[in-house]
Parts: structure tokens; sequence; C-alpha cells
């Protein structure tokens, strides 16, 4: 949906306004992301015994910044252990961070490939493609290279899981009943 939404821009203005892209993210996510982690804080003054307070002091601070993934990392955090550790009231925070680390080089990423487009003569969506799968396909090997004693890094890393959300780039070039090249 974002590629598509970017995509619509390039052919509507020729470019993409970085800030207006951050803008409208900031405007659709962070009102809610920072009402549900008040919650969180709350619940977990009244909920859990001060022992994990700071550990979920951190997890909250990160969320909003959208670290919390390597924040997860730092802590070693076992996404597979849910039997034996205390889980983050804020853990599913962690994808939501992954696809917003990716938005700080996507937009860009777009941008460059309409240039780079404009200035070829080349058509638009194949240039982006073309850049596009590179990134996917070093991202995939890089998560295929990890061992299984590191499938914790693995598991919360952005390089290893942009393959999942740049490999989705072809659905994007459909919006709506308008099929892309």
């Amino acid at each position: 949906m974002i590629t598509g939404l970017i995509l619509h821009e390039l052919d509507r203005c020729g470019d993409v306004s970085i800030s207006r892209f951050y803008a409208r993210r900031a405007k659709r996510l962070l009102p809610l992301a920072v009402t549900v982690l008040g919650f969180v804080v709350i619940g977990s003054a009244l909920l859990y015994s001060p022992l994990p307070e700071p550990a979920v002091s951190g997890d909250v601070l990160s969320a909003p910044l959208y670290v919390v993934n390597w924040h997860f990392i730092a802590e070693s955090v076992d996404c597979f252990a849910f039997h034996d550790a205390l889980i983050s009231p804020v853990q599913h925070y962690w994808s939501l961070s992954v696809e917003e680390q990716l938005y700080l080089l996507w937009p860009l990423l777009l941008g460059v490939g309409a240039g780079l487009s404009r200035r070829r003569g080349w058509a638009m969506r194949r240039t982006i493609f073309m850049l596009v799968v590179p990134l996917g396909v070093a991202s995939l090997i890089h998560s295929i290279g990890f061992r299984p004693e590191h499938t914790r890094i693995a598991y919360f890393s952005t390089l290893t899981r942009i393959w999942e959300l740049v490999g989705l780039v072809r659905a994007g070039c459909v919006v709506g009943d308008v099929q892309y090249e």
C-alpha cells in the first residue's frame, strides 16, 4: 500500500515530498501508539512487581522511536522462550519498528529510481523494481546466512526482514484498478 501511494505521488507530482510522507506516517501511527504505550505503562505499574519495571520502561521508551527491535536484540530477548521469560507488553511493536526503519529508506530509494528513470528515459516502475530487487536479494541472503544459534537476532533484525517487505513491491505496483507496468 505504501509503495503504491508513493508511486502514485511520483506519477502525480514527479517527486516525493519526504516531509509530507513522514508527517502522514506520524499522524496515522503516533496517536494510537502513544495511547497504547500509556496504557502499558499504567497497566505495568499496577500488575507487575517493581522488578520488571526497568525492563518495561526501556521497552516502552524504544517503541515510539521505532527501535524496539534493536532494543530487544541488545537485551537478548528470546522471542521463542514464551514459557521462561517475561514477555514484554510491547513485544508486538518489533514488526512496526522494522517497517518504519525500512520507511526511512523507502521513499528515498523510490525517488532515486524515479529520478534515474526520468534522466535515462526508462520506465519508472521497471527502474524502481531493478533497484529494489538487489536490496531484497541481499536481505534474503543475509537472513539465510544466520546460524541457528543466532535466530533471536535474525528474528528481530531489520536487515533480515527487508526482503519480506520489498518482496511485496511488485504487488504494491497495483493500486485500485490501475495496473502499473
